[in-house]
């Protein structure tokens, strides 16, 4: 993902989502990927999800903050 190689971060989150559908940090760093491509809304989504499956991860409260963040 931090090569710009988004599409191919995208497909394997995707396959890791598909899997493990319970998975908080696959949510949360699929949340990331599409913040980073600026589609916002289901960055949102994708990180809400990741809160719910794990409320007090610091790593998806940090995803959450990020991508609210870019939300405004």
């Amino acid at each position: 993902m931090f090569q710009n190689k988004y599409s191919a971060a995208t497909a394997q989150l995707q396959d890791l989502i598909r899997a493990h559908p319970q998975d908080a940090k696959d949510h949360a760093t699929y949340a990331l990927v599409l913040n980073y491509q600026t589609k916002q809304k289901p960055a949102l989504d994708e990180a809400l999800k990741a809160q719910k499956l794990a409320p007090n991860d610091g790593f998806v409260l940090a995803v959450l903050t990020r991508v609210e963040d870019w939300n405004n």
